[in-house]
């Protein structure tokens, strides 16, 4: 049986999410990490910059998820 997320006040269930193997955690992990290294190292200006469009595209799109 899959993980699954559930609304508390419906009891409706909201996303599935299969099983990883550990071989699919380490390499999740690892990527993160790696990721992880090259945004702390990346300008601050850049980042805001980045992060700053990010919002806007949620706020664009905040009718496609769900309350």
């Amino acid at each position: 049986m899959p993980i699954q997320t559930t609304n508390p006040a419906t009891n409706k269930v909201i996303k599935r999410f299969d099983y990883m193997t550990e071989s699919e955690v380490d390499h999740s992990i690892a990527k993160a990490a790696e990721t992880f290294a090259i945004w702390k190292k990346t300008e601050y200006s850049l980042r805001a910059e980045l992060l700053h469009k990010i919002a806007g595209l949620l706020r664009e799109k905040r009718r496609n998820y769900p309350n």
